[in-house]
Order: C-alpha cells, then structure tokens, then sequence
C-alpha cells in the first residue's frame, strides 16, 4: 500500500519562457541548456516548458563538458554568451567570449564578464544583451551625425563655399557652431535614457539589481568585432542549470 509520494521538481523562475521567447524570435539567438540534470528532467524543463529543440539541451554536463559545448560553438564562427549562476559553470564562463553570472557568488563572479546581482529575473539577460546593441547603435548614429555635420560645417567656416554663396562664416558664430556639434552629441546620447526593455520585469517592484563588469586583461572586447559578428550571424547563447 502506498502511503506516501513525494516529487521533487525544479521551479522555473517566472520570466525565464519569456526572455527564452524574446532572445529566439526578436533577438535571433540561438538559445542552448547546459546542464548537469539527467536527461529526463532536463527536457521536460528545456523542451516542454521553455519550448527548446531536443537538440538544444545537453543534459547530464559536466563542467569540462560544458568547456567543450562553448570550444565547439567558438570553433565554428560564432560569438558566445555563457549565463551560469553555480562554481561548475566557471570554466564554461571564462573560456566563453561574454560570461555572465547570475547571483553574488564570488568565484563565479570573478570568472564572468558580468555579474547580474539578481539570480531571480532571468529577464536581465535579454535586457543586457538588447541595451549593449542599442547603446551601439547610438554610437554609431553619433558618429555619423558628427562626420557629417564637420564635413559641411569646417568647409564653411574656411570659406571654401564663398565663391558660390558669397557668405562667409564670422569666427564667433564658427565656435558657436562647433559647440552645437558636441551638444547635439550629447543631446543624442542622453534620448538612452527613453530606452524601455522589450521584456517587462515580473518580478517585485521593490526587487533592485545591479550589473557590474570585469574585464579580463586576456580577453578582447572589441565593440566593432562583436557587433559584426552578432548582426551577421545568429549567435549562440548558452544556459546552464
């Protein structure tokens, strides 16, 4: 006679189907679970619930099978974003090309590029992701608003123009010009702040999170070399649980 059963059964954090959804559809990642579970466990999770293909979770992972999944992705051209939050996923985080850890544990931390400080709002993986390529952007914007505006403006203000409009530029409106340059710069920088994530947090409104970096003397983060990468191809991101 049975007089008990008890299930054991991890529990997804609230957004984590949603961030999964957005990084797949609007942000075209290739999403993959690592993890250490077994094979049963780990598909019910990857597949039925976050709606991953089979042959996107590996399951039954040790650590230095994790290494070989990011070697192997790295191998074939693409950028990867490793998101662990457990000591096993360290070696994964350091070989990975962006590491992201996902709670306060210090020797994770210290083998990630960026340490999420809230291990509960999955959401702030895609919403990291999407703010570096929108701060890119504007970056870009800004650069070809200032190339433009100098290579009209400083021709103008030599009076290279003069024998076809005959205006010429008097120095003190010259400097006022050149001062409107870095204003408008600036003024474009600031309209980040109208930045709203494509994923809401579902969290508690009195949950507070930070993101901080570390940068690894060995590792290149060259803004232009990823941003290359990432608009030209889908790149992999790896979760492990």
């Amino acid at each position: 006679e049975v007089v008990a059963i008890v299930g054991i059964a991890d529990q997804l954090k609230a957004d984590a189907a949603a961030t999964i959804q957005l990084l797949q559809q609007q942000m075209h990642k290739d999403v993959y679970m690592v993890t250490g579970d077994n094979e049963r466990t780990a598909h019910a999770i990857g597949v039925r619930q976050l709606g991953l293909s089979p042959d996107r979770v590996i399951a039954e992972a040790l650590p230095v099978a994790k290494v070989r999944k990011v070697q192997s992705l790295q191998r074939q051209g693409h950028v990867v974003v490793m998101v662990g939050d457990g000591i096993n996923d360290s070696a994964a985080l350091a070989q990975s090309n962006v590491g992201m850890a996902m709670g306060t544990n210090a020797l994770v931390s210290e083998a990630a590029d960026f340490v999420l400080q809230s291990s509960s709002r999955v959401s702030l993986v895609a919403t990291s992701l999407e703010l570096a390529q929108v701060i890119f952007r504007r970056i870009r914007l800004n650069l070809v608003l200032s190339l433009v505006y100098n290579a009209l403006g400083i021709p103008f203000a030599m009076g290279v123009f003069y024998p076809l409009v005959q205006i010429q530029l008097p120095p003190t409106l010259a400097a006022v010009a050149m001062a409107l340059s870095s204003f408008s710069v600036v003024t474009s920088s600031l309209a980040l702040y109208l930045y709203r994530p494509s994923i809401q947090d579902t969290t508690s409104n009195n949950s507070t999170s930070t993101t901080t970096t570390n940068h690894h003397p060995n590792q290149n983060h060259s803004g232009g070399d990823d941003d290359d990468v990432t608009t030209t191809m889908r790149t992999p991101l790896l979760s492990s649980v």
